[in-house]
């Protein structure tokens, strides 16, 4: 039986997504580190250009679409990141409206 998974498929993948996702670190979480009694790394992927990791699958499955399913486009929604861009949304300029 042929696994699910190989290394062609993730080699592929990350070549797809290096298209539109940057490398971005891990960094050593002292604070929970200490909680945890252990070495916590976090990575940093609110460092890529759209401040979240979902690029990364997003992007990998959108390229791996044929030609009819992209005309047809594609709808992408995430509700943490349209929470955070919503709080940071500069209300009071609007005169009130958040809508644009």
């Amino acid at each position: 039986m042929r696994p699910l998974l190989d290394l062609s498929i993730i080699e592929a993948a990350a070549k797809r997504v290096g298209q539109a996702a940057v490398p971005t670190p891990l960094e050593h979480n002292k604070r929970l580190s200490d909680l945890y009694d252990a070495n916590i790394s976090i990575k940093r992927e609110d460092l890529q250009p759209v401040r979240s990791f979902k690029i990364r699958g997003a992007f990998n499955k959108i390229s791996l679409l044929d030609a009819e399913a992209r005309e047809k486009g594609v709808v992408c929604s995430s509700a943490v990141q349209r929470t955070a861009w919503w709080k940071s949304f500069d209300f009071e300029a609007t005169g009130g409206n958040r809508t644009r």
